[in-house]
């Protein structure tokens, strides 16, 4: 992301799409960066500029929410604010289960609210 496209809801849906960190995270810089690009792209130059490196690693990413949305159609965001031992709770069952983030813990438990609940 260049410092132009650092708008809050852009930062938002770069992190959303991130890995967490961890202790065992790799950050890679300059020359080593560049390296684990082209590794990543096959050793193939990325001709075309961003956008071409931005369809070359698009297949890489996470699979849509809704499978059935077209494509490039956008999820809604829901922001929640939780108090702290709730938040503690959502934090400990995250790195302890099989939930890959925060996001997908909120999305399973309004899914099941809703499946346990009529809606008229």
């Amino acid at each position: 992301m260049t410092g132009a496209d650092t708008s809050p809801d852009l930062r938002s849906d770069w992190a959303e799409r991130m890995d967490k960190f961890g202790p065992d995270t790799i950050v890679y810089e300059g020359d080593e960066a560049r390296s684990a690009i082209s590794e990543l792209l096959n050793g193939a130059p990325a001709t075309g500029g961003e956008e071409e490196v931005t369809r070359r690693l698009r297949g890489r990413g996470r699979p849509a929410l809704d499978p059935s949305a077209p494509n490039g159609a956008k999820a809604r965001q829901l922001n929640v604010r939780i108090p702290a031992d709730l938040d503690s709770l959502v934090t400990t069952y995250v790195s302890t289960n099989a939930v890959k983030s925060e996001s997908e813990l909120v999305r399973n438990a309004l899914a099941e609210y809703f499946s346990n609940r009529k809606i008229s």
